[in-house]
């Protein structure tokens, strides 16, 4: 029964398909009727090739299919190129459309620059016809005083003589002077004119000459003044200053700069004025007495740095180690003269500089020597301070290097300055009390 059934099911098939055309096939029992082995080897013969064909069909199609992918890709490249194409060529037709306005927009300009220079020849011709007519009037004008002082000069030579004679040249200057009723614009009159505007042109180009050297003059002397009163000298003149129409200088700007040269005169007058002026004599007095204040101050560091040296030499005589130069420099302010409390320590560690030597008066002997070979004026130096300090005699006891006890006053600054002025240095004394810081400020 499986076997009919699944019989009748592909035959069912097959004739749906138009294998089978008639009689059913018998595939449950195929031996039953003759010929079934024949009609089954067709049917599976005729399926094999329909399945070839279609094969070859499918095949067919798929390169059909891949064919026309591929002219779809090409298609597409040359649309995009295509596109790009039209994009350049708007992009080249917005670019002529600019030029093209341009074009017009310059047209336009040389249609009104050319219409400009038409009316302006017009204006030129019409200015030319009227110059030649005035000096055709003139020359007229001209002639005919003449005529007219020749006819007088022959009524005078008539009286003169008593003749009655008329002159030759009297119907040629009547003749002259009817032909110039009339008169054509001759080469003379051309000849004149462009003498008259030449004349003219030079005229104008030396006036605009000699403006431009009082304009020019007065912005240097604006700008001088502004720098003298420490004034910003930046203030635009070339723009203020423009010519007009090139024939004058525009009034409103002229008067603009003669009210900034105004202000600014009226600015100095009001410095000069000033109680607190300075000439510019006591200016230079002033800086004279600075140099020379300076070069003294100058001079008390050259002195100072001698009477170190001359300490360092005077410690080295007695054996003791010589001082820095530098740091005694640091010590000391040329400003005030005054002496730190540091080195003022320091002279009282070392002990009291002033030391009897045997021979002396209470001043070291090497000491003077050095000072005499510096200064070439020790002798008289000496001297004073053998009138102010008598010597002093050590007691036999005392050793040739023992400190003397005895107590000094200290000395004022303003001393010391005094005898740097008047002396050139310090005296040993001074020099010694400045050293162990006997000051008194």
């Amino acid at each position: 029964m499986e076997l009919e059934a699944a019989s009748r099911y592909v035959n069912g098939l097959l004739a749906k398909a138009g294998l089978v055309r008639g009689d059913p096939i018998r595939f449950d029992n195929p031996g039953k009727e003759p010929g079934t082995e024949r009609r089954i080897l067709n049917l599976v013969h005729e399926l094999i090739a329909r399945r070839e064909r279609e094969t070859e069909q499918m095949e067919t199609l798929v390169m059909t299919v891949q064919a026309l992918k591929n002219d779809n890709t090409k298609k597409e490249t040359k649309i995009a190129r295509l596109g790009d194409r039209i994009g350049d060529l708007e992009q080249q037709l917005a670019s002529m459309k600019a030029q093209n306005r341009v074009a017009i927009g310059s047209q336009n300009s040389a249609e009104f620059a050319l219409k400009t220079q038409r009316e302006e020849t017009a204006r030129l011709k019409t200015l030319l016809m009227q110059v030649k007519s005035k000096c055709a009037n003139d020359i007229r004008q001209r002639d005919v005083q003449i005529a007219r002082m020749k006819d007088q000069l022959a009524d005078n030579a008539r009286r003169a003589t008593g003749t009655r004679r008329q002159p030759a040249f009297m119907s040629t200057s009547y003749a002259a002077i009817n032909a110039i009723e009339e008169p054509p614009v001759t080469d003379e009159a051309v000849i004149l004119a462009q003498e008259t505007t030449e004349e003219l042109t030079e005229r104008c180009r030396t006036l605009i000459d000699e403006n431009d050297t009082l304009l020019s003059l007065l912005k240097r002397t604006l700008k001088m003044l502004n720098s003298i009163q420490g004034l910003d000298t930046e203030m635009g003149l070339d723009d203020e200053m423009e010519y007009e129409d090139n024939i004058g200088v525009n009034v409103a700007n002229s008067e603009i700069l003669a009210n900034q040269l105004h202000e600014a005169l009226t600015s100095l007058q009001q410095i000069v004025n000033q109680p607190n002026y300075v000439p510019v004599e006591e200016v230079h007095a002033r800086d004279a007495e600075i140099a020379r204040i300076k070069q003294e101050s100058e001079k008390i560091e050259q002195e100072w740095k001698k009477a170190i040296a001359l300490v360092d030499q005077w410690n080295k005589s007695v054996g003791k180690p010589p001082r820095n130069t530098d740091e005694s420099m640091g010590r000391m302010e040329f400003s005030g003269i005054s002496v730190s409390a540091e080195s003022e320590h320091e002279d009282e560690s070392d002990g009291p500089v002033s030391r009897k030597v045997p021979g002396g008066n209470g001043s070291n002997p090497d000491l003077s020597t050095v000072m005499e070979e510096d200064e070439g004026s020790e002798d008289e130096r000496m001297a004073e301070d053998d009138h102010h300090e008598p010597a002093r005699t050590p007691p036999q006891s005392m050793s040739p290097r023992q400190p003397v006890s005895e107590k000094k006053p200290p000395v004022s600054i303003e001393k010391l300055k005094r005898s740097i002025r008047t002396r050139g240095s310090l005296t040993p004394q001074e020099m010694e009390q400045l050293l162990k810081g006997e000051v008194d400020e």
